[in-house]
């Protein structure tokens, strides 16, 4: 998982999907995959209601914990105010969820929409592997 309070439902909803296509009226098989599609959207609805209970208001720069702002972008934004090119950033949240890790891509384009863009990752190792970069 990139980012702790993002899910990546496209896999359970293929496999919801696939289960809710068995015939139920020839079998047994069919009311289990049934079950088994209203449980995963069960369990799919209560991750979501249970991670808005530890998503993080508050971002900041590591040691920096008085000045706080409002998401990752801001952080990298106006703390780091990265130049040109790739790089990787901590961002601690003012909860106890651990810190996001930043793949940060910044260009030179002055005609780009973005100044730069980035993904959140668990680990450092895997916000360089982001960047294609060997820690």
């Amino acid at each position: 998982m990139t980012n702790p309070n993002h899910t990546d439902t496209s896999r359970s909803g293929d496999l919801v999907e696939r289960l809710r296509s068995v015939d139920i009226s020839w079998s047994e098989t069919g009311e289990w995959c049934a079950e088994a599609a209203d449980l995963i959207e069960a369990l799919e609805a209560e991750v979501k209601r249970l991670r808005k209970l530890t998503c993080a208001t508050w971002f900041y720069m590591p040691d920096e914990g008085d000045r706080c702002w409002f998401s990752p972008h801001e952080v990298i934004d106006e703390m780091y105010d990265p130049e040109p090119g790739n790089h990787v950033f901590e961002v601690e949240c003012a909860t106890s969820l651990p810190s996001i890790w930043c793949a940060v891509r910044v260009t030179d384009d002055p005609d780009a929409d973005e100044r730069f863009t980035f993904t959140e990752h668990d680990t450092e190792a895997e916000a360089c592997a982001a960047l294609g970069e060997k820690q």
